[in-house]
């Protein structure tokens, strides 16, 4: 981007908080613990930059664009009453609450569970299955006696493609 301006940053469009890490932060309280928070982090922003127009960019806390936008280049984009890029609305659009869940931390014992594992050792045939579909652990839990936790969204998006699912044909 050459000639660029500040648009806005963070605190003016939220009235909450200083950056989305803040935002973030605010949100899962309750849930750091059982959380991914970094992860969601990172997906928080880069969800927001995937909704800017694609010479805006979300640098810290501020919006930096182009101090003469091309003639139409934000038509698919909101706007405010003075026709300038509305960014609190297309901010205002993205939802923690549904990129939250895909980073809830799980256990080796939960991952058996979503696999839907059962019999001798399900915790075991979830490991062998993790590392085959080449899944690392997000890190460890601050038990006494550490366990490997995974991301709940590679859980299930292994759950989803694995070998064979949605391959076979219902015999007759």
């Amino acid at each position: 981007m050459s000639d660029e301006t500040l648009y806005t940053t963070w605190a003016r469009i939220t009235g909450t908080s200083n950056d989305p890490d803040d935002t973030v932060d605010d949100y899962m309280t309750d849930w750091v613990d059982a959380h991914d928070v970094d992860g969601i982090k990172a997906a928080y922003r880069d969800a927001i930059q995937q909704a800017l127009p694609a010479d805006v960019a979300l640098v810290g806390n501020e919006f930096i664009g182009p101090a003469r936008p091309k003639p139409g280049e934000f038509d698919d984009y909101p706007v405010d009453e003075h026709g300038d890029l509305d960014i609190a609305a297309i901010v205002e659009d993205i939802d923690l609450g549904e990129i939250a869940p895909r980073f809830e931390l799980l256990d080796i014992n939960e991952v058996a569970a979503r696999f839907e594992y059962e019999g001798k050792n399900p915790a075991a045939t979830a490991r062998s299955a993790l590392s085959r579909l080449g899944i690392e652990r997000a890190s460890l839990s601050a038990d006494a006696r550490p366990r490997a936790l995974f991301r709940a969204g590679e859980v299930e998006d292994a759950i989803a493609s694995r070998p064979g699912k949605g391959n076979r044909t219902p015999r007759s």
